[in-house]
């Protein structure tokens, strides 16, 4: 998700991603969306009640009254359901489409220094010297979550589990899809077009 684009909005975004507590950002927005991508940590995977109730706690902050994005949430139709019995206004659905294999080459191309942090790709941000890190000469490594054979099995929780979710939305009239791009800017560019429909 192109955080950045969603940013210079002003909304109030809640993020679900590895941590037990929503992330929170930029100062409260004057209307509501809702974004969802393809590929995010599976805390989503956790017992409904307990996301459920991270995010009805957060909704009802003094932060969420002119409104907020949620980014990672809901991951299930029982989560979307969930969410409507609150009460809570959702003005749009955000899908941002990206090809399976695009997803899981982009991510296990992904190679990173244990010594320094760096990081790099093989296709987009090659090392200079195959294997090794610019900055300090260490060997790279590929990280456990970005193997090919744990990107599939995300995707494919995420086609079972969450991609319904286009249907419940779009019957709703609430869907807007945009297709990822290759370049971050250009899909912010595209997401920007996409938030700036909301009156």
């Amino acid at each position: 998700m192109p955080v950045r684009a969603l940013r210079q909005k002003e909304f109030q975004q809640i993020t679900i991603s590895r941590r037990s507590r929503p992330e929170r950002h930029s100062e409260p927005p004057s209307k509501t969306a809702l974004s969802s991508d393809s590929a995010q940590s599976p805390i989503w995977m956790q017992a409904d009640e307990v996301v459920i109730g991270i995010i009805k706690e957060f909704l009802s902050s003094e932060k969420c009254k002119n409104g907020f994005i949620l980014d990672g949430f809901p991951r299930s139709i029982p989560q979307a359901e969930a969410l409507d019995r609150t009460g809570v206004k959702i003005d749009m659905v955000l899908d941002i489409e990206v090809e399976d294999q695009k997803i899981i080459d982009r991510m296990s191309g992904r190679r990173v220094c244990p010594a320094c942090g760096a990081s790099h790709h093989i296709m987009y941000n090659p090392p200079k010297i195959s294997g090794k890190c610019d900055k300090c000469g260490n060997d790279l490594v590929i990280r456990k979550d970005d193997a090919p054979e744990t990107v599939k099995a995300r995707l494919d929780s995420y086609h079972g589990i969450t991609e319904p979710l286009k249907d419940y939305y779009a019957a709703k009239g609430l869907l807007t899809v945009v297709e990822g791009q290759d370049k971050v800017e250009d899909t912010s560019a595209l997401v920007d077009a996409a938030m700036s429909r909301l009156k």
